[in-house]
């Protein structure tokens, strides 16, 4: 395991758009032995919507009240704050991984419009070695859903395409822009649903983590964890097993079939746009 490339350190990132199977994975991913998971991080969102310091002290310990206030005093820009963060994690034999709140930057919805770029891995790459997983879900049954979630509705269905294609864009874009094509792994929930060990393991791999087998009996409990943890067909379960697919309603493979965002989706994750 590297803790460092070049003059760089590591920082290991998962990103997913909301409703992708993004809690469960990251519960998993979570509970492994090495792993301090820091979720849903956002340049935009340290004291906002989701509490990265608050993370940081009361899952990890990474860091105190009286800290936070001085490192808000001296205004800390995400990226150093990560460092921090960082450097204490390693410090103890341990792993930073971030979920990075990927769903603010391409969706936005109800908290802010898109900026269809991703803020934190732009915030971070330029001064640390990323390793990425990046997990995404077919277009469709993602759509279907974001339907179920009251704030979420005023997602449109283009907009919800046009989000997709946006983060499809990305996934293709950083697998370039790293010099190690090891270090990035896309990953499609429904894979993760049909063996999630195997998922893991080649996740752990991309993010150079010691995969921990353990995992599987520690996941189900484990809190550490923002998200949809209790309105979630997946996360309502102390299994992991395929869903059963949503009924889908009249015109919406069609509507999706003649959107250009969903075709450019589905080609870039090598789903079946028919499926």
């Amino acid at each position: 395991m590297h803790a460092s490339s070049g003059n760089k350190p590591t920082l290991r990132l998962v990103r997913h758009l909301a409703r992708t199977g993004g809690t469960v994975i990251s519960k998993c991913l979570g509970s492994m032995d090495a792993v301090m998971l820091l979720s849903e991080t956002h340049p935009e969102a340290t004291d906002r919507w989701t509490n990265l310091l608050g993370q940081a002290q009361h899952w990890h310990g990474l860091t105190t009240p009286q800290e936070a206030k001085g490192w808000a005093k001296r205004k800390l820009s995400y990226a150093d704050v990560i460092a921090q963060l960082n450097l204490r994690a390693e410090a103890r034999g341990k792993r930073l991984l971030l979920r990075e709140w990927t769903h603010l930057d391409y969706a936005g919805v109800p908290f802010a419009p898109p900026t269809m770029e991703p803020m934190a891995t732009r915030a971070l790459e330029g001064g640390f070695s990323l390793r990425v997983v990046d997990t995404v879900r077919h277009p469709i049954d993602h759509w279907l859903s974001i339907q179920k979630i009251e704030t979420m509705r005023a997602l449109t269905l283009d907009a919800h395409l046009a989000a997709c294609a946006a983060y499809a864009r990305e996934t293709g874009d950083i697998a370039t822009r790293m010099t190690d094509p090891r270090a990035h792994k896309l990953v499609k929930y429904e894979d993760f649903c049909a063996d999630p060990a195997d998922a893991l393991r080649a996740m752990c791999e991309a993010l150079d983590l010691d995969y921990d087998e353990t995992w599987d009996s520690k996941w189900a409990d484990n809190r550490h964890v923002t998200g949809d943890t209790a309105d979630s067909r997946g996360n309502r379960q102390r299994a992991i097993a395929p869903l059963t697919p949503r009924e889908r309603p009249d015109g919406l493979l069609e509507a999706c079939l003649a959107n250009p965002d969903y075709m450019s989706a589905c080609a870039a994750w090598g789903y079946d746009p028919e499926g």
